[in-house]
This record gives C-alpha cells, structure tokens and sequence, in this order.
C-alpha cells in the first residue's frame, strides 16, 4: 500500500504560529507607526483617517504603495534618511496580512494570489526603478523582471505536485528581498555624488549591475534545480500526477495553483509571457509548465477564485502603474 503524499506544512509551521499569537496587536502596532508618519498615502494611513478596522487587503496593497513611495523618493533624488526604516516595514507588512486576515475570519482561497502578486509587482517596480537609473539595457532589465518570477513559480508548480522543495539560500525571496535592500542603498548613494565625479559614480554603477547579475543567475539556478525536482516528464502539464493531486480543492496543492495561476496572470498584463519564460528552462523536455486556461479548463475552483480576484488585481496593477492593462478578462 503506498502512503499518501503530503502537501507542504508551511500552513502550521513555528512562523504561522507565532504570526497567530501577535495578530491581536498587528492593528494597533501597525497605527501607532503610521502616526509618527511610517506609512504616508497608503490604505494604512487612510483606514486610520477613516478610523475603520484595518483588513488585510488594506495591509497587502500598502505594501505594494509602500514600494512606489520608496521607488518615487529614490527616482526624484531626495534625501531619504529614513529609507531602511521605511523598507523594513514595507517587508513587515508582507507577513502582517495573513495573521489579520485569520483573526477577521476574512481568510479566502485567493490569499495567494494577493500576496504573490504584490510581491511580484514590488520586485518589477524596483527593477524598473534600477532599469532607469543607472541604465540598463532592455534584454537584461526583461531578465532581470523575468528572474523574481522564476523562483516563485517552479515552487509553486513543484507544490502543485507535492513535491518537496528546499527553503531559503540564494534565489530565495528572502536573498532576493537582501539584495535588493543593498542595491536601492547604492543608488541613494549614487544620487549624492555629482556627475562629474565619473570614476566614483562609475564604481557604484558596476556594484550595482554586479548585483544584478547576481540576482538573475541565483533565481534561474534556483529555479533549475526545482525544475530537476519535478521529475517534469511524470509531473507537469497534462499528466495525470498533476490533475489528481489538484482534484482536492482545499488542499495545499489547489491553494498553490490557484497561486500559479494568478501570478501567472499578472504576468499577461505586464507583457511578460512567463509561461513560455519557464518553459525555455526544461532543456528539451516533452513536458510544459501549464498554462492558466488549461488550469481553468481542469478546475472549476481556479476559475472561480481568479474572478474572486479581479478587482484586486485591477488596484494592484494601477497602483503599479500599469493603468491600461486592468486586469479586466481574466
């Protein structure tokens, strides 16, 4: 007799666990810092305004207003003394929403999805900002957008069929998160030297692209070896592993297609086809990354929670700035 798979534990994990032990506080912690002035324009500050109670929708996209703002200040060459303060929390705000969420019993299958495309929007926004600044060409700033994606993606196509995946360590979201924290203090950096302090500001430029690099090639290899994982010819796209293990809709497999299925695409409205992206990776394969209306085709569930999800990725992509791609026929 064969024992039966598991999905991944991360839903009882310590983390989760004291998340849920802080939740009652999150709220207020989170308006006593917003009126020493931490979260300036964002639904944070307007829930305060309004004195209603805090949701974890109002948490999830101040994440993401949190990143324009930081994004904005850097881009008009401000003096930012108080970035690392204001990064820290906007990396707070992206583990305070579930907790928020369970204890308002507002907690919903499309969760995932909210969070994961903040997250990814956030990532592309800096490397817009990276792109602009020092100059990047368009080949390595489509890679270097493509990159946050890679990760996130072959581990949620990996949980999709249970099959366990490594945490942490360069590729990350974490390392990634890092990396990006010492790239936008370079360019702060590089805002207070004059232009015609060539050499030195030249000396940055190449830290930076450095780093750059450094993040494409750590999140394909990354995504490589979750690729290798997989097994792709029993595990991916068409083949029956991968249905059965989406047939139940509550399990942690279902809640990481939907996930898969919504980053995905968010990806079409920010003109990336990441499907294909991924699909370049499996060196020859027979097997595909699945696409979403195959997943939408095979289940009901994924269907109904990316309509579930539309207006908020709608919000989502205008405050990105992406105005005119509203996320309107999912």
């Amino acid at each position: 007799m064969t024992a039966e798979k598991k999905g991944p534990t991360h839903r009882t994990s310590v983390l989760r666990k004291f998340q849920n032990i802080i939740a009652p506080a999150i709220p207020g912690i989170i308006g006593f810092l917003d009126s020493k002035g931490y979260f300036p324009d964002t639904k944070i500050h307007q829930t305060m305004i309004e004195k209603r109670p805090l949701q974890a929708d109002d948490i999830t996209l101040s994440q993401l207003q949190m990143t324009d703002y930081i994004c904005n200040i850097i881009g008009q060459k401000k003096p930012f003394p108080d970035f690392a303060i204001e990064y820290f929390l906007t990396s707070l705000l992206n583990g305070a929403d579930g907790p928020v969420a369970r204890r308002m019993k507002t907690e919903s299958k499309e969760g995932g999805i909210k969070d994961a495309a903040v997250d990814r929007l956030s990532e592309v926004m800096v490397a817009k900002l990276i792109t602009k600044e020092i100059g990047l060409s368009e080949d390595i700033s489509h890679k270097l957008q493509v990159s946050f994606q890679l990760s996130t993606l072959t581990k949620a196509a990996c949980e999709m069929a249970n099959v366990k995946t490594s945490e942490g360590g360069m590729g990350s979201m974490i390392e990634r998160r890092k990396i990006l924290f010492f790239i936008l203090k370079d360019l702060i950096q590089l805002n207070r030297i004059p232009e015609s302090s060539y050499p030195k500001r030249e000396k940055i430029m190449d830290k930076i692209k450095s780093k750059v690099n450094l993040l494409i090639e750590s999140s394909k290899q990354r995504a490589l070896e979750r690729i290798d994982a997989l097994e792709l010819s029993a595990q991916l796209y068409g083949k029956q592993s991968l249905l059965n293990s989406l047939n139940d809709q509550d399990s942690s497999s279902s809640s990481e297609a939907i996930k898969y299925a919504g980053i995905v695409t968010l990806n079409k409205y920010m003109d990336i086809d990441i499907v294909g992206e991924l699909n370049q990776l499996t060196a020859g394969e027979e097997a595909e990354f699945p696409g979403v209306e195959y997943l939408k085709e095979k289940h009901k569930y994924i269907r109904e929670s990316l309509d579930n999800v539309q207006g908020f990725l709608d919000e989502a992509l205008t405050i990105a700035g992406y105005k005119n791609n509203k996320a309107t026929e999912i």
